[in-house]
């Protein structure tokens, strides 16, 4: 089955990808936990190369609690697309002024992004929101900051 044409009495109906597994999906496969920050991404951090932000809400649980900070690379899909797995924040498409964090779980062959959280009975994303157009994702969580 090919994720550019589900079936045809569906259209595009996002229940259709919540009730299949899809090549790459999130669900199908574990995923890496967040490295902490090292120096590496501290130099970027100091050099304005990535963004600090704060977790708020459950919907990224078990992996990301609220008031865990990390960091975001705003650059990451300059040149290329999100990758099944990446942890993004984006903009939310019917509030722009909020911005969420979700793990990508698909990419559409067009660009556009199925995002879910982790705990899903938490979580407000792609399953009612519909598809995140490219431009609406603002950049690719890379690690954990943990402060001594």
């Amino acid at each position: 089955m090919s994720l550019s044409t589900p079936p045809p009495e569906t259209g595009t109906d996002i229940g259709w990808a919540e009730r299949n597994v899809l090549p790459g999906d999130v669900r199908s496969a574990p995923y890496k936990p967040l490295p902490t920050a090292g120096r590496r991404e501290l130099i970027l951090r100091l050099c304005n190369l990535r963004r600090k932000i704060r977790v708020r809400g459950p919907s990224m649980l078990p992996e990301f609690a609220p008031g865990d900070e990390l960091f975001l690379d705003p650059r990451a899909y300059r040149r290329r697309a999100p990758r099944v797995g990446d942890v993004v924040m984006a903009r939310h498409p019917q509030a722009p002024q909020e911005i969420i964090l979700k793990r990508v779980a698909f990419v559409s062959p067009d660009g556009q992004v199925f995002l879910r959280g982790d705990n899903p009975q938490a979580s407000t994303d792609s399953r009612t929101l519909g598809l995140f157009p490219p431009e609406h994702i603002l950049g690719r969580v890379t690690s954990r900051y943990l402060p001594d």
